[in-house]
């Protein structure tokens, strides 16, 4: 038997680091305001807001992916609660949720949106606390499979 509290640290995948993202963005600016300033020296001076404002939108998206991918959740599975900690890159602190372990079980439920899909929660008595949003479809799917194994446990950690 495992000892100790079960930690799970669930994490986005993100491909590019900060300084990544910036060499990206400024070689496509270079190149594409190298084209603009072409177009703009033969008299097509109306290419020269349409190429920042592509500049300004490729800029917010990558900014915008990658916060996104820094975005993570911790939870612990004690023998008396769960706890779920959740870094959210757009919120100033983390946030906490405290489960009792007792009657709480994860499950796989079907999301009705434009994704469609599964996503993976914690519930009990009616009440589910979605987990892993930012995890893919086999993630969502070995993690519900190690919970679940880990609820079934009866609450006991460590040797008996």
């Amino acid at each position: 038997m495992e000892s100790g509290p079960h930690t799970f640290n669930l994490q986005a995948n993100c491909a590019l680091r900060a300084g990544q993202a910036v060499a990206f963005f400024a070689g496509i600016a270079a190149v594409s305001l190298g084209i603009a300033v072409l177009f703009v020296a033969r008299g097509y001076w109306p290419v020269l807001p349409f190429a920042g404002a592509e500049l300004a939108f490729l800029a917010w998206a990558l900014r915008a992916s990658w916060r996104a991918g820094q975005a993570r959740e911790k939870l612990v599975i004690d023998s008396d609660e769960i706890v779920i900690t959740r870094w959210d890159p757009n919120a100033e602190a983390p946030s906490t949720t405290r489960l009792p372990r007792s009657w709480t079980k994860a499950a796989l439920i079907e999301v009705r949106d434009r994704r469609g899909g599964e996503q993976l929660a914690l519930g009990q008595q009616g009440r589910w606390w979605v987990i892993g949003r930012f995890l893919g479809e086999e993630e969502r799917r070995r993690l519900h499979q190690r919970l679940s194994q880990v609820l079934r446990q009866n609450g006991h950690i460590g040797p008996r």
